[in-house]
């Protein structure tokens, strides 16, 4: 059996002047346990070759142009790591991304870890720095490709379930991440966003990325092909207004009406009609505003499905819900729900402790998601203790009523008002571990 934990897998067609500058940035990494890196040389006119010497397992297997998605299917073949991450070979990894992310997945290897971007227009030479940051990853998806593929780690065996990418000609001109991801996700992978910058991702004239008209297409495509699946799994999570948006956001991509796009807005009504799914009033009301905005036939459908559902009252959301980094990335949320907090948490778990969550909401499920059936709380504290009940089968109970003697540490999951229930606790429980 392979002792290698991670392998590190590049693709390479007619880019080997960039590759030692993708090498020297994996060579830089502050990561003690053993990784490997594969290039794929996907049929280049000049085959590739590496002078340099390394400290790391380097392999190069040269092959006939197949693809983007053919070449990185070939690097998952060759690989003997747990853990996978792609390069291109035009890009770089700063020197801490492969030890944060792996201590970020805490030994979970059901867990998708994505670290934020640095992203460099090299026209320009302006630079952009994303944090990837959502509440719920289905949700999420359907509305955006989450971030670069370089940004994520992921375990070799969920990638092997789902047969890697898609070698089809759905994906020829880009998109084959997105189709890679959606995929996944609608598998209820957990995904976990690391607060740091771990990849510098450059664009330049000519790079598939900044192909607007092959990219626009793609993306459709890969959203009406993979709609299906997530109609499935609408039946178990609410997903019809993140569905809706998602498809609205795809019209306003084609100038002229999509027959694929015609046909999801379709399925989609009928989904909602035959399953008398409930959509929040307030959603609704906004839903329809933009669905009058469209120049597709089944809007009018669609309107009609979610009208009424239509209240005045206005969308209530929480910072963690939403995957506008400038909404997400506040110094509140920065500085309460960073990397250490969760490392802390993973210790808690991991030493089988007794322990409670503060707090019901979306940080307190995915939380829950990630621990799966480790070492569960004993119970979950919120204020909405008389109407929420139980989440997964956990006892909710009040701030005034939960049993303090039968825990050691409870972990804050609430964004709203962290500060104040830390003091709160530190007053009437000082025994407790706060986290």
């Amino acid at each position: 059996m392979s002792n290698t934990l991670l392998s590190i897998v590049i693709p390479c067609y007619n880019h080997g002047h960039f590759i030692q500058r993708a090498l020297d940035s994996i060579e830089s990494q502050n990561l003690q346990q053993s990784f490997e890196v594969i290039i794929i040389d996907d049929g280049s006119d000049e085959e590739l070759t590496v002078s340099k010497k390394y400290s790391f397992s380097l392999t190069i297997c040269r092959q006939e142009n197949r693809g983007l998605s053919a070449a990185r299917n070939r690097g998952i073949e060759l690989s003997k790591g747990k853990w996978i991450k792609f390069l291109d070979a035009d890009d770089e990894l700063l020197s801490d991304c492969l030890t944060k992310q792996l201590n970020s997945v805490g030994g979970s290897d059901y867990l998708l870890s994505v670290i934020g971007y640095e992203e460099l227009d090299e026209e320009s030479g302006t630079t952009f720095i994303n944090y990837p940051q959502f509440g719920n990853p289905q949700e999420s998806i359907l509305l955006i490709n989450i971030a670069p593929i370089h940004c994520f780690l992921y375990p070799k065996h969920v990638l092997l379930a789902i047969n890697g990418f898609d070698e089809s000609d759905l994906v020829k001109g880009g998109h084959e991440d997105y189709d890679l991801h959606l995929r996944l996700l609608v598998k209820n992978i957990d995904v976990l966003c690391v607060q740091s910058i771990g990849v510098r991702y450059r664009k330049r004239a000519g790079s598939m990325s900044m192909n607007v008209k092959a990219m626009r297409r793609t993306r459709i495509d890969v959203w009406s092909e993979r709609l299906s699946e997530y109609l499935v799994l609408a039946k178990e999570k609410d997903l019809v207004s993140a569905l809706i948006q998602g498809w609205l956001q795809l019209t306003k991509l084609s100038v002229s009406a999509n027959e694929k796009l015609e046909e999801c807005g379709k399925k989609i009504a009928t989904f909602i009609l035959v399953n008398n799914n409930h959509i929040d009033g307030a959603e609704a009301n906004a839903l329809c505003k933009q669905l009058k905005e469209t120049n597709y036939k089944v809007s009018d459908v669609l309107f009609k499905c979610i009208e009424p559902y239509i209240t005045d009252s206005s969308i209530s959301w929480l910072p963690q819900d939403i995957i506008d980094r400038r909404l997400l990335m506040s110094e509140r949320t920065k500085k309460y729900f960073d990397e250490q907090w969760l490392f802390n948490v993973f210790d808690i778990v991991s030493q089988d402790a007794d322990y409670a969550i503060y707090g019901a909401g979306t940080l307190c499920h995915q939380l829950l998601n990630i621990i799966g059936e480790k070492n569960k709380p004993l119970f979950i504290v919120d204020k909405n203790a008389q109407s929420i009940r139980f989440v997964d089968d956990i006892p909710v109970c009040s701030p005034e009523s939960f049993d303090a003697t039968s825990i050691e540490t409870i972990v804050i999951s609430a964004v709203n008002y962290k500060r104040a229930i830390e003091d709160i606790f530190a007053k009437s429980h000082p025994e407790l571990t706060v986290i």
